[in-house]
């Protein structure tokens, strides 16, 4: 039987702006919480993200994971169309 589930995520920007731009639009996702995980975080060092999200079910970690995609993918499309 699987106790938790734990899939980490690390996200490497162009550069120090547009990772505190990501950084910043996902908190308050991750301050709002995440029904369903045990634990969840977000950290930023230079340019690179860490999240780690840990669960008991791959369902519920899946689905999670799938919407911090989406919104990293909404948010450098925004960055090449703005430039930063």
């Amino acid at each position: 039987m699987i106790e938790e589930i734990k899939l980490e995520i690390l996200y490497e920007a162009k550069n120090r702006r547009e990772a505190e731009l990501i950084y910043n639009s996902l908190l308050p996702e991750f301050k709002k919480g995440f029904p369903g995980l045990s634990s969840f975080e977000i950290s930023l060092s230079e340019n690179k993200l860490s999240i780690v999200l840990i669960g008991r079910t791959i369902a519920r970690i899946r689905a999670i994971f799938n919407a911090i995609m989406r919104w990293l993918i909404s948010i450098e499309n925004l960055n090449d169309i703005i430039g930063v």
